[in-house]
C-alpha cells in the first residue's frame, strides 16, 4: 500500500488546466511510469473542455488506486469550470460560462457544494418573461447544467466490454504487436484494419458500419472511432488482463489478412497511407462502384495511381487464396 500525490498544470494560448490528485495505490504490480505518462500524455496533448470526459479518463488511469482526492479546474475563454471529489464523492463543482458576443460578462454561474445544494445566477437581461421560446432556452439551459453535476456525480472509470477486447485481439494478430490507445496515429491503424478485415467478413458487429469521410473519401466507422476514443486512457495493453478468445475461423482471417498487409507494405516510412490507400480502393470497389474490376474507374473515384490500385487489387486475391487454402 502506497499513497501518492500528483499534480499538473498546462497554459496554453486562451486556455488552461489545474489538476491535482491523491490516492492510495494498493496493487504493488500497477506501473506508475506508465500512469504517469499517461497523465502527462493527456494534460499536455489532449482536449479539456469536456469536464466528463476528464474525470472518466484521470478514473480511468487510475483504476489501480483508491480516490481520496480529484480536483480538476479548466478555464478558457468561453468560461470556467471546477468539479472536486473527497473519496470519490462530488464536494464542490463551479461553473461559469462568458456571453456570446461580451466575454467580460458572465452569461451564469453555478455553484454545487455537498452541504448546501446548487446556487444558479444568471445574467437574463436576455430573457423576456413574455417570450415563451426564450424561457423554455432557459429551462433547457438549467436543466443541461443539473444533468452536468448529476452525471459527475456519478462519473466512473471505463471498463473494457467483450467489444474492446474483441479489437484488442484483432489488432495484435493483425499488427503482431500490442494495442496502444494513445499512439497518435492509432485511429489511422484501427479504421483501416476494420475496413480492410470488412471485405473478408470480419466485423466488431453490425453497430461499427463504415462510410466515406470528407472529400478525402476515406472508408470511416464513428462508433469505432468512439470506442477508440473512450478507451484513450488505457494507452498501451498487453494480453494479460484483455484476453479474448477470438472463434478459430475468424482468428486465422485476421491472421492472414495481417500477415499478407505486412508482407506488401513491410516498414516503409509510409504506413499509414499505404493502409489507406488499401482501404479506399477496397472500400470503392466493393460498395462505391457498379464494376468492381474497372481499374480507371477505381483509380478516379480514390484518387490514386493505376499502379496502386491493380497492387492492391492483386493483395486482395493473393488473400482470398490463402484463406481458401486454410
Amino acid at each position: 500500500m502506497k499513497k501518492i500525490k500528483i499534480s499538473r498544470n498546462l497554459n496554453v494560448n486562451d486556455s488552461s488546466i489545474e489538476f491535482k490528485y491523491e490516492g492510495i495505490i494498493h496493487f504493488l504490480e500497477m506501473n506508475e511510469d506508465k500512469m504517469n505518462d499517461l497523465i502527462d500524455d493527456f494534460i499536455n496533448n489532449h482536449n479539456h473542455n469536456n469536464m466528463l470526459e476528464n474525470i472518466t479518463i484521470i478514473r480511468t488511469i487510475l483504476k489501480g488506486c483508491e480516490e481520496k482526492l480529484l480536483y480538476i479546474y479548466y478555464c478558457d475563454i468561453n468560461g470556467s469550470e471546477l468539479v472536486k471529489y473527497n473519496d470519490a464523492h462530488m464536494v464542490l463543482y463551479e461553473k461559469s460560462k462568458k456571453e456570446q458576443y461580451d466575454k467580460y460578462y458572465d452569461r451564469y454561474k453555478v455553484k454545487y457544494e455537498l452541504d448546501h445544494g446548487i446556487k444558479i445566477d444568471y445574467n437574463n437581461h436576455e430573457y423576456d418573461v413574455d417570450n415563451c421560446t426564450n424561457i423554455n432556452l432557459l429551462a433547457k439551459e438549467i436543466m443541461n447544467i443539473t444533468s452536468q453535476i448529476y452525471h459527475l456525480e456519478k462519473a466512473k472509470s471505463v471498463t473494457l466490454d467483450d467489444d474492446s477486447k474483441e479489437l484488442i485481439e484483432i489488432y495484435r494478430l493483425f499488427y503482431n504487436e500490442d494495442l496502444d490507445f494513445s499512439s497518435k496515429d492509432i485511429h489511422i491503424k484501427i479504421q483501416t484494419m476494420m475496413s480492410i478485415l470488412g471485405e473478408f467478413g470480419i466485423a466488431l458487429g453490425d453497430d461499427y458500419t463504415f462510410n466515406l469521410c470528407g472529400s478525402s473519401k476515406i472508408p470511416m466507422s464513428i462508433n469505432l472511432k468512439q470506442l477508440v476514443n473512450k478507451l484513450y486512457p488505457f494507452g498501451k495493453v498487453d494480453n494479460v488482463g484483455t484476453h479474448i478468445k477470438l472463434k478459430e475461423d475468424v482468428a486465422t482471417i485476421v491472421n492472414i489478412v495481417g500477415e499478407c498487409i505486412r508482407e506488401t507494405i513491410g516498414n516503409q516510412v509510409d504506413l499509414n497511407d499505404n493502409l489507406i490507400t488499401i482501404s479506399k480502393i477496397i472500400h470503392a470497389s466493393r460498395y462505391n462502384l457498379l464494376s468492381n474490376g474497372d481499374v480507371g474507374e477505381i483509380s478516379e473515384f480514390t484518387n490514386r495511381t493505376d499502379e496502386e490500385v491493380e497492387s492492391s487489387m492483386k493483395l486482395v486475391k493473393r488473400i482470398e487464396k490463402k484463406i481458401k487454402k486454410r
